[in-house]
Formats: structure tokens, C-alpha cells, sequence
């Protein structure tokens, strides 16, 4: 049944849309959801979205395999000695993907259109930063800052994909657009998007024109396929060359002793976490959260769903590989503490299956969010939950589809001010660990002229402020200890439980493509991986920059677990605005 299942589901997703499975030059990534007509106002997911966005859209300023920033669509950068002005030259050959030239015009209206229009990701990165953008030549554009902004260079330079003009000026909508959905999007990356049918795939194909080069593979078809177990048979059968999905711990080892088939592994940025509703009792106090963080062992977490193939989280956030890191801040697993805690919150009374209650009858019974579409994120809120009932928190897991989950966080974008849920399996993406500043993103204090992507709207006037003068602070060393401050924050006062930083795992059929290039913290799925060595700040293949394997060995799964996101990025990527279809998810 499992395998007829899959069989129809490809057939669907695949065959039936004329697809040749045979043809040289396509390389077919399964994802699990639609993720609209992926443009930068309507893409729905961290990832992949965010990665295939990237292959469709370009940032000024990029990485290379080692996760450098490198000049991108800005050819040349210059930041002036106190910090305040940066000049960026644009590249004369870029082009929209509707064969318009990108110009300084471009960058100034994507600035200002999300000063104007909140994006839960952009608008952070830019509001109360950027005071003016000023166009100086047709491929001059000059940003003077309201104060210093050390990760300027990273965020917004190299996370803010660039709008074409002609098309956007005629939308004036939030994220998420509406308007912006109604066509297949229009970028200036190394893809574009020619084909998207709802709840089937999307189809991308080269573009000969690019400005790095011209792209490795000459098509990319993201076939649909909601279910994880689904995708495996799919790759089994050779329906499809990569998938998306992280692997299951189990499935590691097995795929990769698998004929034809790789598996890359290794260390990555992503973030899982659980984040409590701080806008609710007994969410509010931070004694509770305390105790939440008390009774969760992180390290068992990682043992118990992943095998062992990932990283106990820090209470900081940051991880521990990260050269932000503050050196010495670990998790405490300590059940004592948190009856302790739970205790002196007055919740002593005890039902006969031993939940808590207060001694006006309050029950500690709650649910945790968690994403129907990933088996990895529903385990681990399962056993998060027996974790919490041995301190007598009573936490039973609610699975959602991701849009669902979504409207009871606040919306994709963050914009909803309402907030139903309990405890919520989040996380994000490996971007946020390269600056600690962007834990703005996650961690501002949430409020309707400021919508940040905050579900738990937990708020701390010390963290914002101090998160405020870090980003100011150009001198490395005394930046480093404020950013060590911010880390004991977050620990201290719990918005939530950082439980760990999965391994990369990914999957793929050889012979279909191996030129991968693993980023480091980041993966595969990145558009460096489809571009020549020159551009991708490489000097041999992919392959080489990230070891290849089955066994057991983390880095020796590395290459192939992040070959598998690099093409699920680059086939479910879209490109601008012409037509549409879509669905969401971030």
C-alpha cells in the first residue's frame, strides 16, 4: 500500500505533468508543501524557502562555501571609518529575469518598500538602521546609517533579496502579499521559474544570462510529496534524484549503504527550540519557563530522537561552534530545581496521575505545537512531553499542517497580534547563527509597528537595549562581551528551550548531479552549489568541500545530507512575478 501510494503521488506529482524522468540536464527535489509562488513577500518556509528564494532572487552581498561574505550583486563595497555611510557599486551586468537591467533604482525601492511594508525578516534588519538609501550613480547607491551597525555587511546586505522595480512599485501590501502571488516570480538569481502547479511541483530552469555564470544543471522540478516516508521510496525508486527533508536519525546509515544513493552529513546552524507563550499564565513568570528549562534534558533529546547525530542546544542560543559563542554556557538538566521551582509557584497539589495543580484548582495541562509535515519535530515534542511530566507539567502534542501551526504564532510574517498556543516547536534557520544581532528577528520585543517573528511575544527591555548597543559596537572584543551578556539573558530569563542543532542528513541519487558545495553550518541547498568553482569560492568540487558517506560518522554524512537540501532548494525556488499559484509556510 506504502509503495502504491508513493508510485501515485510521484505519477501525479511528476509524470502526469509531462516530465520526463530521463532527461539529462534535470534534477528532481522532493519537498513536502507548496510555499506560494516563492517571491520575497510570499515565500512561506525558513527552509527551504529562504534557500530557494535565494536561487531565484539576489542579495547584495553573499557567502562563499566557507560561509565568507563576498561581493554579489554589489561588485564593490566601501564602509567609511566611523561606520555610518557604505557605498555599494552594482554589478553592470545583472539583469531581472524578464531581461530588464538591475539597477541602483532597484536597490533604493527595496530599502524603501520594506521600511514602508513590514516583512517579518527584511523589516527588522533595516528599520531604525538605515536612514536614507540614496542612488549616486545608475549603479551607485549610498546607505547612511542612523547609528553604526556592525552586521551590516551580513544582515541587511547579505539576507535582503532585491525587488525589481517595475514590477513591485504597482503593490503596496504587507507580507504576506496578496498582489504579490499573482504570478510566477521574477528574480535575478541563477534560476528561474517557469512552472507552478499547487499542490504538484515547481519547475525552474538555468539562467544563461547570469552574471556568475551559467548554472550547472539546466532544470530543476520540485515534485510535491507531503509525506517523508513517501519521498524515501520515491528516491528508492529513482522517481526522484534528491529530497529536501532532513533524514530521520534511522535512516542515515541505511541510505547510505543503499546502491546509487548518497547521504552527506554534518554539523548545522538550524535551531530547534521550544518557545512559550509569555503572553499567558503561568507563561509569563519567569520562574515557569525556568522550571520548563529545568526539566528538560537536552542531551537525552539528542540521544533519544537523533541518535545521537546533532548538537545539545545552549540556553544562549547561539551554537557552540559559532565564533560568537560565550565559552562555558551550558544547558542544566536539573529535576530537582524545577519541582523546586513549581513548588514556590504555589503548584504543590498533585493529581492521582501526578500533573500539578495550584491550590485554586489550576491544572498544569498544555499542548505543544508541532508540525504534522516532520516526523523529527513530532517525536521531539513527544518526548519533551514525557520530560515535563516527570515535574508534573502535563504536555500533550497538537499537530498541525505548517499554515496552520503558523496562524496560532502570529502569522507567517509575524503580523497577527493574537497568539493561541501553549508551547510551540520552533527553531531557525542556519542565517540567524551568522550574527547574534539577528536574534532581532526572534527575540525583539513583538508589537504592532514592529511585528518581529517574536511568537512568544516574550519581552525584556535589558535584551533589546543591549542587543541595540552590540550592534553598535565596532570594536570586535567589547562587541564579543555584550554579546556574551545577551546570551545570559536568554538563558536566565527562558523565552525558550533551545533543545538542540540537528545534524545535516540529506539524500541523493549519484549520476544525477554531484558537484555539491557544503556551506559551512548551512548545507547544500544554496545556490553556490549550482554555480562555477569562481563563483562558489571553490576551487575543486562540491563533493570535496564536505564529506561523503553512510557510516555513522557525522562528518562523514556531512557532503551527501546537505548535496539533497542544495538541489531541494534550487528545484522548489522560484523566480518572480508573472503568474502564480500557491500555498505557505515559514
Amino acid at each position: 500500500m506504502v509503495a502504491a501510494l508513493v508510485l501515485a503521488v510521484v505519477s501525479g506529482s511528476v509524470a502526469s505533468t509531462g516530465v520526463d524522468a530521463q532527461a539529462p540536464g534535470r534534477v528532481r527535489i522532493a519537498i513536502t508543501q507548496n510555499d506560494k509562488n516563492w517571491t520575497p513577500y510570499t515565500y512561506q518556509t525558513g527552509y527551504p524557502g529562504y534557500n530557494v528564494l535565494t536561487i531565484m532572487y539576489d542579495t547584495l552581498l553573499w557567502h562563499d562555501k566557507d560561509n565568507k561574505i563576498v561581493p554579489w550583486l554589489a561588485s564593490d563595497y566601501k564602509v567609511s571609518p566611523d561606520g555610518l555611510t557604505v557605498d555599494v557599486t552594482i554589478r553592470d551586468n545583472a539583469k531581472w529575469h524578464d531581461g530588464r537591467p538591475l539597477t541602483a533604482d532597484d536597490v533604493k525601492f527595496t530599502y524603501d518598500y520594506i521600511l514602508q511594508f513590514n516583512h517579518g525578516r527584511f523589516t527588522p534588519e533595516v528599520k531604525g538602521i538605515v536612514d536614507t538609501t540614496t542612488v549616486t550613480a545608475p549603479n551607485k547607491v549610498a546607505f547612511r546609517l542612523k547609528r553604526p551597525f556592525a552586521p551590516f555587511l551580513t544582515a541587511p546586505l547579505g539576507d535582503v533579496t532585491i525587488l525589481p522595480k517595475h514590477i513591485w512599485e504597482g503593490i503596496s501590501e504587507n507580507y504576506p502579499s496578496p498582489k504579490g502571488e499573482q504570478g510566477l516570480a521574477v528574480g535575478s538569481g541563477p534560476y528561474k521559474m517557469v512552472e507552478y502547479v499547487p499542490d504538484k511541483q515547481y519547475r525552474l530552469v538555468a539562467n544563461p544570462d547570469y552574471f556568475m555564470g551559467k548554472p550547472a544543471v539546466e532544470e530543476l522540478v520540485l515534485p510535491i510529496i507531503p509525506d517523508s516516508n513517501a519521498q524515501i521510496l520515491a528516491l528508492r525508486g529513482g522517481e526522484v534524484d534528491a529530497v529536501a527533508s532532513n533524514l530521520a536519525p534511522e535512516l542515515v546509515k541505511e541510505l547510505g549503504n543503499a546502491p546509487g544513493i548518497k547521504v552527506a552529513t554534518g554539523v548545522d546552524y538550524t535551531t530547534s527550540a521550544v518557545t512559550m507563550n509569555a503572553s499567558k499564565a503561568p507563561f509569563d513568570q519567569p520562574k515557569f519557563r525556568q522550571a520548563v528549562g529545568f526539566a528538560t534534558d537536552v542531551e537525552g533529546l539528542v540521544s533519544q530522537v537523533l541518535a545521537g547525530f546533532g548538537t545539545p542546544g545552549s540556553p544562549g542560543f547561539v551554537h557552540p561552534d559559532s565564533p560568537f559563542y560565550k565559552k562555558g554556557l551550558r544547558h542544566e538538566f536539573d529535576l530537582a530545581k524545577a519541582n523546586s521551582l513549581l513548588d514556590e509557584l504555589g503548584f504543590r497539589e498533585k493529581d492521582p496521575d501526578g500533573t500539578r495543580r495550584s491550590a485554586d484548582g489550576k491544572v498544569l495541562q498544555f499542548g505543544v505545537l508541532a508540525n504534522s509535515g516532520n516526523p523529527i519535530e513530532v517525536r521531539t515534542a513527544e518526548v519533551f512531553g514525557s520530560m515535563l511530566g516527570k515535574a508534573g507539567i502535563k504536555a500533550t502534542v497538537i499537530s498541525l499542517t505548517g499554515a496552520a501551526k503558523a496562524a496560532r504564532t502570529g502569522g507567517f510574517g509575524g503580523q497577527n497580534p493574537d497568539r493561541d498556543f501553549d508551547f510551540n516547536m520552533s527553531g531557525a534557520t542556519a542565517p540567524v547563527q551568522d550574527d547574534p544581532d539577528r536574534l532581532r528577528t526572534i527575540l525583539e520585543t513583538w508589537t504592532p509597528q514592529n511585528p518581529t517573528l517574536n511568537a512568544g511575544k516574550w519581552s525584556n527591555p535589558q535584551f533589546d537595549e543591549l542587543l541595540r548597543r552590540a550592534s553598535s559596537e565596532l570594536d570586535q572584543s567589547k562587541r564579543l562581551e555584550l554579546l556574551g551578556e545577551l546570551q545570559e539573558i536568554i538563558t536566565n530569563d527562558r523565552p525558550n528551550v533551545v533543545l538542540f542543532y540537528r545534524n545535516g542528513a540529506y539524500a541523493y541519487r549519484t549520476g544525477a548531479y554531484d558537484d555539491w558545495a557544503y556551506v559551512k553550518g548551512k548545507g547544500i541547498v544554496d545556490k553556490v552549489s549550482f554555480l562555477p568553482a569562481s563563483a562558489a569560492g571553490r576551487e575543486q568540487p562540491a563533493a570535496r568541500g564536505a564529506e561523503e558517506g553512510g557510516g555513522s560518522d557525522g562528518g562523514s554524512q556531512t557532503g551527501l545530507l546537505v548535496a539533497v537540501l542544495a538541489v531541494a532548494a534550487l528545484a522548489g525556488g522560484g523566480l518572480f512575478l508573472r503568474r502564480r499559484k500557491g500555498a505557505e509556510q515559514e
